[in-house]
C-alpha cells in the first residue's frame, strides 16, 4: 500500500450480519444520528461476534504489530514509514470514519462507572430487563444469562456492548452487560447517550502502550476500518464512498467486503 507499510492480511472478516442498514432499533424522529451511529457499532461488532462464544483474537495480527510499533502515543497517531499521519486513534477519527456528528453532550463511559451502575442493578430492575429483551420463559431466571436466550435484535445489542468493552466472549451476558443494555428499550432512543467513540479510542491507546504484557489486541476491527476510511486510495477494492444523493456514508457501508449494499 502506497505511503503504508506492507502488511499481509491474514483473513478479512466475514460478517454473519449484513442487514445493519434494515435495523430500525433504536428509532426516534430526535435521535436519527444517534440511532446511525448505534446501527454502525453493532454492524462493526457483529463482524467479529456470534451466538457461540468467540474469542478476541487478531484478525490481521501482523498489522497491529506494525501499528503498535509505528504508534505516537504523543499525537496519538499511527504512522507511516515516511512520518506520515496514517490515521488518528482518537474519538474525532471514529466518529468521523461512522460519520457521527454529535449534536448534544455525551456521557463519559468508563468501566468504573459501569462496574458501579452494575453493583447497584436491583432485582425489580433486573427483572425488567428480562422482560424486555428475553422471551417469557427464560423470566424467572437470573443473571448471568445465556446469550442465546435472548431475541436477535438483544443478543445484537449484546454482541455491540461486549465488543465495545473489549469483552473475550458475548456468550454469557453477565450484570455489567445488563447495566448498558438498561438503556434500550425497544422502539425508543437510549435513555442515556453514552461517548462510545472515546471509551474506545482510550482503550485502544491503551492497548497499543502495554501490547506486549495483554497479548490479545481487542480492537482490531476498529483498526481495520479506520485503515480503510484514512487509507482508502491503497485499497484495491471498490468502495462505494458516497450514497446515491452523493454524501458522504459511514465507512461501514462502503464495500461488499464488509456490508452488501
Amino acid at each position: 500500500m502506497a505511503g503504508c507499510w506492507e502488511v499481509v492480511a491474514d483473513e478479512v472478516p466475514s460478517p454473519k450480519y449484513r442487514g445493519a442498514a434494515k435495523h430500525t432499533y433504536p428509532k426516534d424522529s430526535n435521535s436519527t444520528e444517534f440511532s446511525r451511529f448505534f446501527i454502525a457499532f453493532c454492524a462493526i461488532s457483529s463482524l467479529v461476534s456470534s451466538s457461540i462464544s468467540v474469542p478476541s483474537v487478531n484478525v490481521f495480527p501482523d498489522l497491529i504489530h506494525q501499528c503498535c510499533s509505528n504508534y505516537d502515543p504523543s499525537q496519538r497517531a499511527v504512522m507511516g514509514p515516511s512520518g506520515n499521519i496514517l490515521f488518528y486513534i482518537t474519538p474525532q477519527s471514529i466518529n468521523e470514519m461512522l460519520q457521527f456528528k454529535p449534536t448534544q453532550p455525551l456521557l463519559p463511559l468508563t468501566m468504573k462507572h459501569l462496574l458501579d451502575l452494575a453493583s447497584k442493578l436491583s432485582s425489580a430492575e433486573i427483572t425488567r430487563i428480562s422482560k424486555t429483551f428475553m422471551p417469557p420463559r427464560f423470566f424467572s431466571r437470573s443473571p448471568p444469562y445465556h446469550h442465546a436466550w435472548f431475541d436477535e435484535t438483544s443478543r445484537l445489542i449484546i454482541d455491540m456492548i461486549s465488543y465495545i468493552l473489549g469483552f473475550r466472549t458475548s456468550e454469557i451476558v453477565d450484570k455489567t452487560v445488563l447495566a448498558l443494555m438498561s438503556i434500550f428499550a425497544p422502539g425508543q432512543p437510549p435513555a442515556v447517550k453514552y461517548d462510545y467513540a472515546t471509551f474506545i479510542a482510550d482503550k485502544i491507546h491503551e492497548q497499543f502502550m502495554n501490547l506486549e504484557r495483554e497479548i490479545v489486541f481487542k480492537y482490531t476491527t476498529y483498526i481495520y476500518y479506520l485503515f480503510l476510511y484514512y487509507q482508502y486510495d491503497s485499497f484495491p477494492i471498490f468502495l462505494k464512498k458516497s450514497d446515491a444523493r452523493g454524501e458522504r456514508r459511514s465507512v461501514i457501508f462502503w464495500t461488499s467486503v464488509c456490508h452488501l449494499v
